[in-house]
């Protein structure tokens, strides 16, 4: 199951995604969305900074429409001028504003006996790996412990992680 998980996200998922994604960009705008990210990414590789700021301007969680049936995640500037998204749409945009401040990694995590699971991103740099889930940093160790972060969310109760 983790290795078709695994195909779906790496392959798969991104060509699903480009569909509504694209669709959901004609609704919002894209000075608005690209102006506040790179106010943002100014912040990088500072998460606390980052997040803090996200706060600031008032980002909340909010579930994908259909009540997250229709699950995909938006483009980096669309979560920006929406100022509003859920953990796909967090995690693309905390790999937008990292990805040139060191090593970022997508990481999808499942809750035993659920359906669906949890996106996250792992930030590596200077010897630290930080986890960021949503609109926050909820971990750090040293990079040697990585492997302890796949498990930080669910805890106990954590079935598969991927990170892809």
């Amino acid at each position: 199951m983790r290795w078709l998980t695994w195909v779906w996200l790496k392959f798969l998922y991104p060509i699903w995604n480009a569909i509504p994604a694209w669709v959901e960009s004609w609704k919002y705008d894209k000075h608005k969305g690209r102006d506040l990210f790179l106010v943002l990414r100014g912040y990088a590789p500072d998460t606390y900074r980052i997040s803090n700021h996200m706060d600031i301007y008032g980002f909340q969680w909010t579930q994908d429409p259909l009540g997250g049936l229709l699950d995909f995640h938006s483009l980096y500037w669309v979560t920006c001028a929406r100022g509003k998204g859920d953990c796909d749409d967090w995690a693309n945009l905390w790999y937008h504003l990292l990805k040139y401040s060191g090593k970022v990694q997508r990481v999808y995590t499942k809750k035993k006996n659920c359906l669906s699971g949890h996106a996250m991103v792992i930030f590596t740099r200077d010897g630290s790996c930080h986890l960021l889930s949503n609109l926050q940093e909820i971990a750090c160790v040293p990079e040697r412990n990585k492997q302890d972060l796949l498990k930080h969310f669910f805890g106990t109760e954590t079935d598969y992680s991927v990170i892809y």
